[in-house]
C-alpha cells in the first residue's frame, strides 16, 4: 500500500510529498562511532555540506538566507546552546552521560540532535528508551521528546533503488516517518547486543 500526504508551508506555496510505504521494518544502522573524538568536528569532516535556513520565515524568493556550519543548522544551534553548559570534546561517551542526567528540557532538546548525527547504535537505545520512557511523556518534555522520535530516523537505513514498493517504509529523509516507535521496538533487542558487545570490548 502506498500512501502520500502533501503538505504546504504557509511560508512556501511549493507542496511537500511524504510516502508510506507497509511492509517490515529494515535493520539499524550500525556505524560504530570512533571513541574520545567530539561529536561536531566528525560530523564536519564526514559531511562538508553546510544547511541553510531563513531566520524571517520566507521562503527563496525573497528574504535573508544564512548558510549554516554544519550540514544541519540544528547542529548548530546545539553547539550555541550546550557551549556554556558543557566543556569540549562532546564525545559520544560523555554526551549520553549527560542526557541520562540532564533534566532540562532544552538542553536535553539539543543533546538530542548530536546523539543523532552518530548513528552509533548506543544513541540509539538512548533515544528509543527516552521515547518509550512514560515519565518523559510530559508537556515540559514535549520538544525534547518529539524531538528523540524525529532523530531516530537517522538510525533507519535508507532504502535502496532497487528495493521493492512495500519492502521499506519511506518518509521523511527517505525512510519511514512515523514508524520509529515499531522500528525501535523490532530492533531493540539487537540494538542492545551490539551496546553489550561494545561494552564488553572496551572492558
Amino acid at each position: 500500500m502506498l500512501i502520500v500526504f502533501e503538505h504546504r508551508n504557509k511560508f512556501d506555496s511549493r507542496p511537500y510529498y511524504f510516502r508510506f510505504h507497509s511492509g517490515p521494518v529494515p535493520p539499524p544502522i550500525e556505524e560504530i562511532f570512533p571513541a574520545n573524538i567530539d561529536i561536531l568536528e566528525y560530523a564536519a569532516k564526514k559531511n562538508p555540506q553546510h544547511g541553510s535556513y531563513y531566520p524571517n520565515g520566507v521562503g527563496e524568493n525573497g528574504g535573508q538566507t544564512v548558510t549554516c556550519k554544519y550540514y544541519s543548522c540544528r547542529l548548530d544551534w546545539a553547539e550555541q546552546f550546550l557551549s556554556t553548559k558543557y566543556p569540549r570534546p562532546w564525545t559520544l561517551e560523555k554526551v549520553l552521560g549527560w542526557y541520562k542526567t540532564d533534566t532540562d528540557p532544552k538542553a536535553r532538546q539539543q543533546l538530542v540532535y548530536l546523539l543523532g548525527a552518530t548513528r552509533d547504535p548506543r544513541a540509539a537505545v538512548a533515544l528509543g528508551e527516552s521515547i518509550e520512557d512514560i515519565h518523559l511523556n510530559t508537556l515540559e518534555m514535549f520538544d525534547a521528546r518529539s524531538t528523540a522520535h524525529r532523530e531516530l530516523l537517522n538510525f533507519i537505513p535508507m532504502p535502496k533503488c532497487e528495493d521493492e514498493p512495500g519492502e521499506l517504509p519511506v518518509g521523511l529523509q527517505g525512510r519511514g516517518e512515523g514508524y520509529q516507535e515499531e522500528w525501535f521496538c523490532n530492533n531493540k533487542a539487537r540494538l542492545q547486543k551490539i551496546c553489550a558487545n561494545l561494552a564488553g570490548m572496551k572492558g
